[in-house]
């Protein structure tokens, strides 16, 4: 993509961006494979013993291995809390750019065409209708609408700690939803919840 006004702030914030995503997607996924590997584990420690006339040892085996599936089970719920708030975090970040949109694209295409740890799908989910009429500006083709999601009230903010954090609008107040820190990326924690004011809940969804 060319022919756009792309600035060093911009790709800056873009390649912010995008660490976001791919530290997310990607500690999600390494955590989900760790879990699996611990249940199959399991699973294989409990065929071994099954027939075994060690009641205790039996035990022993059948609780850890319902406790890694259980396990598992958690981990789904709350991959799907993650994934949504990476996806809300992002959309905000996005629907907040109002000019030069097209800019944008370029400037985070040129950031995932670089191979800095993503995938082009986070061009989708930031600037879907952009994205398709690039793609037909470039093939001859029919520019489409496309059915985006329900646009979030919102921005991003970054404290002076580098702290990023979505914030809801409420009544009475904003609620900020800590989503990552500029250091340590992508380090997960789990979720706690803390009074930061009269009307302010700030949640921690990553540290």
């Amino acid at each position: 993509m060319v022919g756009e006004q792309v600035t060093r702030e911009m790709l800056e914030d873009c390649r912010f961006i995008n660490r976001v995503y791919a530290a997310m997607v990607g500690k999600i996924a390494e955590r989900r494979e760790q879990l699996k590997q611990q249940l199959e584990k399991t699973q294989a420690e409990w065929d071994t013993v099954r027939q075994s006339s060690d009641k205790e040892l039996r035990r022993q085996k059948l609780f850890a291995m319902n406790q890694a599936r259980g396990t598992c089970r958690c981990d789904e719920e709350r991959g799907k809390y993650e994934m949504k708030a990476v996806l809300a975090y992002i959309r905000i970040w996005a629907q907040n750019k109002a000019e030069n949109r097209m800019g944008w694209l370029q400037a985070l295409n040129r950031v995932v065409c670089n191979g800095e740890r993503s995938s082009g799908s986070i061009l989708f989910l930031a600037f879907p209708q952009e994205l398709i009429l690039k793609l037909a500006e470039r093939t001859g083709g029919k520019p489409v609408r496309v059915q985006v999601p329900r646009l979030y009230e919102g921005l991003v903010r970054t404290d002076s700690s580098g702290r990023t954090f979505l914030v809801d609008p409420l009544k009475g107040g904003d609620r900020n939803t800590h989503s990552c820190s500029s250091t340590g990326m992508g380090r997960s924690s789990s979720t706690t919840t803390t009074r930061t004011g009269p009307s302010t809940t700030l949640k921690r969804v990553l540290r």
